[in-house]
């Protein structure tokens, strides 16, 4: 089956790169741009018009701005197969939103997040359809991890928690080499302890597969450095922190949600 990609922006060229890396054939992958630069990731012979997407194409996938895919439905719907599956990686947009728009049953929503790039990502989705196409498997899989949800608002939820979690994640290094800094090393010297740790920390965890808590009672001596540090964290309540900046992240999707 032919996968159709419109938006060839970040997230949509990641989506090329990662399936052909996989073992996707290019002859069976067509791309659409309102931008022409960007479909230089694939030969000539793989682009097309929204209605050749159309017409060409089992399986759909819409990485465009929210704000534009009711244009692009309103170009395509007419030329689109029942049988047409409709994969949105859009940010707000609801499946049922889609399914109307499109005029098709086939929809999958769902959310990737930059680790994608090198196919260590995690990909919420969901769909009302019991089983899902082969090669939308494929695409999950070529991205990394994934979790199928019962809901669009667990797809926000995950927004809010793996879509943007990348960016704590590098907020919170960023945060420690600073201190690092502060300690006396150079801003190359923390940053290459920073990292270290950090995957280190998560490789351990994934190899033993423990739970955090587990961990941190492990590296947490009585009277120790790490029990001084932790008690900062807990007298400043930074777990209420994070949990109002999770919050807050998905209280700002529901935001734009509204706003389309």
């Amino acid at each position: 089956m032919n996968i159709g990609i419109i938006g060839i922006g970040n997230m949509g060229s990641i989506i090329v790169n990662r399936l052909l890396e996989t073992g996707f054939p290019q002859k069976n992958l067509f791309i659409t741009d309102t931008h022409a630069e960007n479909l230089s990731i694939l030969p000539s012979s793989q682009h097309a018009l929204l209605n050749e997407i159309a017409q060409k194409c089992g399986i759909v996938i819409l990485a465009v701005k929210p704000q534009d895919f009711q244009a692009v439905a309103s170009e395509i719907h007419p030329t689109l197969s029942d049988e047409t599956w409709i994969v949105s990686i859009m940010a707000g947009i609801e499946s049922d939103i889609i399914a109307t728009a499109f005029d098709v049953t086939h929809v999958v929503r769902c959310m990737p997040n930059l680790p994608s790039r090198i196919g260590k990502g995690i990909t919420v989705w969901t769909s009302q359809q019991s089983s899902i196409p082969d090669e939308i498997t494929l695409f999950f899989s070529s991205l990394g991890d994934d979790m199928r949800v019962e809901t669009d608002d667990l797809v926000d939820r995950a927004t809010a928690l793996s879509g943007s979690g990348p960016g704590y994640v590098y907020y919170l290094e960023e945060q420690f080499i600073i201190a690092g800094e502060h300690l006396g090393f150079t801003k190359d010297q923390a940053q290459r302890l920073v990292q270290a740790t950090f995957c280190g920390a998560l490789s351990l965890q994934e190899g033993e597969r423990v739970v955090p808590q587990e961990l941190l009672v492990r590296v947490t001596s009585k009277g120790g450095t790490t029990a001084a540090a932790i008690e900062i964290l807990k007298n400043r309540d930074v777990a209420s922190i994070f949990y109002q900046a999770v919050q807050r992240a998905y209280e700002r999707a529901q935001e734009m949600k509204q706003s389309l």
